[in-house]
């Protein structure tokens, strides 16, 4: 159930309206990683919402969902005292929190909060050479190699998404970098003044947690992205 009570139809401290809902759903996305032209795509079920008076349901007149991240709004399909918003197969970046504002056909207002959480995954550039490795654990995604001439840039992308948005480390063959010639730019990796000693794979590791049920403890995801590089004389 939702948490959230709108306290402007409380009276003498006893509140009896209320907003409930399913509080968050969970992504499944079909992959780990797509490209801008094409977006993985996820399985998401529906988010709904309702009103209760006194323990029992209320008609609801007009509904809609807001995407908090862009403010797109979503009307809402009613049904059997309950506002849906149904996803079904979607792209992977409609995960985030929505707020959900119902009326009753009494005319009460109320709101409140859902989240549609997500594992990891990769939105690529179009164009990126890339391939998922079947059966890895935890799931990882091989990119192409990065080249460059001796003394010149490399800058390694890891455009990860996920809700809640992922915490980004990176690794060069398998070990925690050490070096005065690495920079950072969010969560992407740049090589500066590039030298043989600097050949190798190089690991974005995202990671994220989010509960599989209601109240229920928060489960680790991880993605791992391989990307070689190679510096030429």
């Amino acid at each position: 159930m939702i948490n959230f009570i709108d306290f402007s139809l409380c009276a003498q401290a006893f509140c009896h309206v209320r907003v409930v809902g399913n509080l968050a759903i969970v992504a499944r996305p079909i992959g780990h990683a797509g490209t801008e032209a094409a977006p993985l795509q996820s399985m998401i079920g529906d988010l709904w919402c309702g009103i209760e008076k006194v323990g029992e349901p209320v008609p609801i007149e007009h509904a809609e969902f807001t995407r908090l991240k862009d403010g797109k709004t979503f009307e809402a399909k009613i049904k059997d005292n309950k506002a849906k918003l149904h996803f079904g197969k979607s792209p992977a970046t409609v995960a985030g929190k929505y707020m959900c504002e119902v009326r009753s056909a009494e005319g009460e207002q109320l709101k409140g909060n859902l989240i549609v959480y997500s594992p990891p995954f990769l939105r690529l550039k179009t164009g990126s050479i890339f391939y998922e490795v079947p059966g890895a654990r935890p799931p990882k995604v091989v990119g192409g190699v990065k080249k460059a001439a001796r003394g010149g840039r490399i800058e390694l992308l890891c455009p990860v998404l996920g809700y809640p948005q992922p915490f980004v480390r990176w690794e060069k063959d398998g070990k925690p970098i050490e070096s005065d010639t690495i920079e950072y730019d969010g969560d992407n990796l740049i090589l500066t003044s590039v030298e043989s000693s600097m050949n190798g794979v190089y690991t974005c590791i995202a990671d994220n947690s989010f509960p599989m049920f209601v109240d229920g403890p928060a489960m680790p995801y991880q993605l791992k992205y391989d990307q070689e590089v190679m510096v030429e004389a």
